[in-house]
């Protein structure tokens, strides 16, 4: 059962951006958790893509 604090974070999104997918995927992992909306990128050519799309 999601906490308060994840159905308030569920109206943040964040983008990670790291070359590392270990870090990404970890990152996301957590950030998921804790309720946020989230996506990833490779680079920062994905990134601004991703970020232009929302």
């Amino acid at each position: 059962m999601p906490t308060q604090t994840a159905k308030r974070n569920s109206r943040i999104k964040i983008l990670i951006v790291d070359d590392k997918e270990p870090m990404r995927d970890v990152l996301r992992k957590f950030l998921v958790a804790e309720g946020y909306a989230v996506e990833t990128a490779a680079d920062g050519k994905a990134a601004l893509k991703k970020f232009a799309e929302n």
